[in-house]
């Protein structure tokens, strides 16, 4: 991979940073499981993102940020799969802050998708 790929926003890991300042690294391909991330790192978009690899979620804390990348590769792993996908569990104390930041990552809001 050449350095202007780099630039190009073709990194094959991003970094995601919670509003704490922990930093989280994830293959593309599971980030971009987020519509929302997804939108920022597009080669085509406007945001500083797309060309560091590099996204701050001011909203999130480090532990639910965390559960979040855990869910992105949990995703990424069982996206596609034809057989018995184990149950992806979650902690009632973080479950309020988990569906508030899968609704800001989905890209979507109370109205249904941004167009």
């Amino acid at each position: 991979m050449s350095s202007s790929d780099l630039f190009a926003g073709e990194h094959p890991y991003v970094t995601l940073t919670s509003a704490d300042g922990f930093s989280f690294v994830l293959p593309r391909a599971a980030a971009t499981g987020s519509e929302t991330i997804n939108n920022m790192l597009a080669g085509h978009s406007q945001f500083s993102e797309s060309i560091s690899s590099h996204v701050t979620l001011h909203t999130l804390s480090a532990p639910v940020l965390e559960r979040v990348c855990e869910y992105l590769m949990y995703k990424l792993a069982y996206d596609d799969a034809t057989g018995v996908v184990p149950d992806f569990d979650i902690d009632p104390e973080y479950a309020l802050e988990l569906l508030l930041a899968s609704d800001f990552l989905s890209g979507k809001n109370c109205m249904g998708e941004i167009s």
